[in-house]
């Protein structure tokens, strides 16, 4: 099929460049728990201030389909909340081009 935007297929729509992240605050981890070592978990198992994203880059062009897999733990949910700017990143850079719906 003939999409309204097609010619723009070609255009990069996000751009990731060696973006790192952490997960350095508690409004982006679950309820925390104490271990009997005494250091702040959260349910996961993933120590507060550790890193989420290391020098990650990604470019996907209008009409590319993406899919995130990996396992746990491996930073898919990082990653979009990354894409989704919920997630501060401490390197990189994170770009859009404007898309109309």
């Amino acid at each position: 099929p003939e999409y309204a935007d097609s010619k723009r297929f070609n255009e990069t729509a996000l751009s990731l460049s060696n973006i790192s992240c952490h997960w350095n605050s508690t409004d982006n981890l679950p309820q925390t728990n104490t271990s009997s070592s005494g250091n702040e978990e959260d349910v996961t198992g993933r120590k507060q201030n550790s890193l989420a994203l290391s020098d990650v880059s990604l470019t996907t062009n209008y009409g590319e389909l993406l899919c995130v897999i990996g396992s746990v733990g491996s930073g898919k949910s990082a990653l979009l909340l990354a894409m989704a700017e919920e997630l501060p990143h401490s390197q990189g850079n994170i770009s859009y081009t404007s898309q109309s719906i």
